[in-house]
């Protein structure tokens, strides 16, 4: 995902019990695309979740996952809370 998560020492933790972790920005904030606030936020997590249907690419190395959660946890801070 774009940038350096703030929460980065949370991510660690949880991929380090085995959890995947994705931290995703709202449309048209930081470095994502689109107009910000176009569309409600809650609509972008929706796509987000929706995406994890489809193969992830791992940017480092360009390898393809897939993921098939059983749950799925969403953490928001500070604008994400409102989530």
């Amino acid at each position: 995902m774009p940038s350096i998560p703030r929460k980065q020492p949370l991510s660690d933790w949880l991929a380090q019990k085995g959890y995947w972790v994705f931290y995703a920005r709202h449309r048209g904030s930081w470095e994502s695309d689109g107009e910000f606030l176009a569309r409600s936020p809650h609509e972008d997590t929706l796509d987000v979740i929706e995406g994890l249907n489809r193969p992830i690419r791992e940017a480092a190395f360009d390898k393809k996952f897939m993921v098939n959660p059983d749950e799925i946890f969403v953490i928001g801070g500070s604008f994400g809370g409102a989530n």
